[in-house]
């Protein structure tokens, strides 16, 4: 018996589906070097003048510091799709996004728009990584 994976759906993109979604690239960088080695791994969305990002530490053990960049990006994806889909609809006094308001809008989302599984999946296709250097970086003023 051979096993099975789930695969994830491709979607070819029309107009309607991606009209008026602007999707943030997620900047990734290693900072803080000791011995040549990072330290510290940072992901960090730009959108509309605000920054939203999250840093680990890099661990010594190489498999729990891929699980932990895996975590990182995961977030990072997340918080790239959520500010595309919703925008400020979402974000609370201290520009900070706010899961009662993702919550609503969600909800609101999935039960009136057709198209929302389809924007969903296009959305996670359109996001796009960027490495960059700590200098890179700070030129953005991501930091």
């Amino acid at each position: 018996m051979e096993t099975q994976f789930a695969k994830k759906e491709a979607v070819t993109l029309t107009p309607e589906m991606t009209e008026g979604i602007m999707v943030p690239p997620i900047y990734v960088w290693l900072s803080d070097f000791v011995d040549g080695e990072p330290k510290l791994m940072t992901a960090a969305v730009l959108w509309k003048g605000l920054r939203f990002g999250l840093s680990f530490p890099v661990d010594d053990n190489k498999v729990q510091a891929r699980m932990d960049s895996v975590k990182l990006m995961r977030h990072m994806r997340e918080i790239s799709s959520v500010l595309a889909l919703h925008g400020e609809k979402v974000l609370d006094g201290d520009q900070q996004i706010s899961m009662e308001k993702l919550n609503e809008q969600e909800a609101i989302r999935f039960k009136h728009d057709p198209l929302w599984e389809k924007r969903t999946k296009a959305v996670d296709q359109l996001i796009k990584v960027k490495d960059i250097s700590e200098q890179e970086a700070r030129e953005l003023k991501m930091l």
